[in-house]
């Protein structure tokens, strides 16, 4: 048992008491951290940038409804490929907006932003609407030199849209193995395999269904879209709020409540639908 002194001590050095328990002081930090990153993209998204990104996420909201339900507003209804493209113009396009290059961007967007921003909308529109000859006319393959070289530009652009989200690690580890198929014949054992050339790669990636417009984002377009949007209306509704402070109420004032907080949230969240995609992000959302 914690003398209510200690405890006040503690949480005045940096702890923070949840229930009965209580988070460590790494943990208020990381929180504090988190808050401060996204104080700082908030800050970049000011005036008409803001309004922007509002209309865009409504954009992509809507885009990803009509095609998931199979509405065809307005007569609209893209072929597969085309509507994982437009979900890249909105996504990976405002990730330039919203994400600063550098520190020394921070609370403002450059001109630089603002270009790559542009650029990709026009990258992943003209592939979106060469969709059909993507697929017909084996362009993954052997492409005209314009789709060749949109190709080369979604492929920077989403290597820059992961440094900026992800960290430098993450973007270092996804370049690597993007250029794995230049230099696989040159691999020892059971990596080894038949290279291609830059422009061969170039293709594979942007146009190709195994790689930047592969299984992530088709689970993403197809699935974990939908059952972000629900845990977003779920938390905005006060369902969310309602099912932790249930779960709190029992659990709560017991050792270890946070953690039993978390999993009786999740059962209670398991109650509504069964996917566990659904679960985790419901729940995380809260």
């Amino acid at each position: 048992m914690i003398h209510p002194d200690k405890l006040a001590l503690i949480n005045g050095a940096g702890g923070r008491e949840y229930g009965n328990g209580l988070l460590a002081p790494s943990a208020t930090k990381c929180e504090e951290e988190s808050d401060q990153m996204g104080n700082d993209n908030q800050a970049r998204l000011k005036g008409f940038a803001y309004w922007l990104t509002a209309v865009m996420s409504a954009g992509a909201i809507l885009l990803c409804v009509n095609q998931i339900f199979h509405l065809g507003i307005a007569g609209f209804m893209p072929i597969g490929n085309a509507y994982y493209y437009y979900i890249l113009t909105f996504y990976l396009s405002l990730t330039f907006l919203i994400y600063p290059a550098s520190k020394q961007a921070e609370g403002r967007i450059p001109w630089y932003d603002w270009a790559l921003f542009v650029l990709t909308i026009f990258t992943t529109i003209y592939l979106a609407w060469n969709a059909y000859n993507i697929l017909t006319k084996g362009w993954e393959y052997v492409a005209p030199p314009l789709p060749t070289f949109a190709g080369f530009l979604l492929w920077l652009l989403a290597v820059e849209g992961i440094r900026r989200a992800g960290g430098i690690v993450l973007a270092l580890i996804c370049l690597i193995f993007s250029i794995y198929p230049l230099y696989a014949d040159y691999m020892p054992g059971f990596l080894w395999g038949k290279s291609f050339t830059l422009v061969e790669t170039a293709r594979f990636h942007s146009m190709g269904v195994e790689s930047i417009i592969g299984i992530p984002t088709h689970v993403v377009g197809d699935l974990l879209i939908g059952f972000i949007i629900f845990g977003v209306a779920l938390v905005s509704s006060g369902g969310g709020k309602f099912f932790m402070d249930f779960a709190l109420s029992l659990l709560g004032h017991s050792r270890g409540g946070a953690a039993k907080v978390a999993v009786l949230s999740s059962a209670f969240m398991a109650s509504l639908s069964g996917s566990a995609i659904s679960n985790v992000v419901t729940t995380g959302t809260m």
